[in-house]
């Protein structure tokens, strides 16, 4: 497990980290880039969490865009790496996800969703691929692009969710841009139980996190 902190201007600190077992107690990792600012965008691949970071010495408001890149941490061997990001609207990416078994940033322009695929951690070298949005003109709402589905049946489609919460049940749209099919799916227990405090209408205080394909695997601490 990993704990951050953040500090002056949000910048990380103190990171720590438990290995599970039964004599686990919390130490701190020396190995830790300075002067920058963790974001919550985050996805583990193959035991290395990658997750989105600002880079510099001033606030994050001056670093956000400019200085925007990824951080990974490999759970192994408890190293701390920065990974530059090509400079443009690949620096304004919105989610991560996995895509052909590596770590992939979405944003989407100009009615397409972009791809920028890590290719090599080292050397910082990225590639990228677009694919067209769906039409979706018979929904009265905001769409964001969560995340891609990478393997099974339905490996190479996206993941769609409203921005915002509605009164109706909540769904995702799963998307295949290659047989430009577009499928809903309805998720009950959200939307219906208006009293919890957690779930807010507006998009901008709180989160919502998609994860395709995922399996629990329950330990008690």
């Amino acid at each position: 497990m990993l704990c951050m902190t953040k500090g002056k201007h949000e910048m990380a600190q103190e990171p720590q980290v438990l290995r599970l077992g039964e004599e686990s107690s919390w130490r701190t990792v020396e190995d830790c880039p300075p002067h920058y600012s963790p974001e919550s965008l985050h996805i583990c691949i193959d035991g290395v969490l990658y997750y989105g970071a600002c880079f510099g010495t001033g606030t994050t408001t001056s670093v956000v865009g400019k200085d925007r890149g990824v951080m990974s941490f490999d759970v192994r061997s408890e190293k701390f790496d920065a990974i530059r990001v090509p400079q443009g609207r690949a620096r304004k990416f919105t989610s991560m996800t996995r895509y052909c078994g590596k770590l992939a940033l979405i944003y989407t322009v100009y009615g397409k969703i972009g791809l920028w695929v890590l290719e090599d951690a080292v050397k910082h070298e990225w590639s990228s691929t677009f694919f067209d949005l769906p039409r979706l003109s018979g929904y009265n709402t905001k769409f964001q692009v969560f995340c891609a589905v990478d393997d099974g049946d339905d490996a190479g489609e996206f993941v769609l969710a409203p921005k915002e919460l509605q009164e109706s049940a909540f769904y995702v749209l799963y998307y295949d841009p290659k047989k430009k099919r577009v499928r809903k799916v309805d998720v009950e227990g959200i939307t219906e139980h208006e009293e919890l405090p957690l779930w807010d209408k507006d998009w901008k205080r709180r989160t919502v996190s998609i994860f395709p394909g995922q399996i629990e695997n329950l330990m008690f601490l």
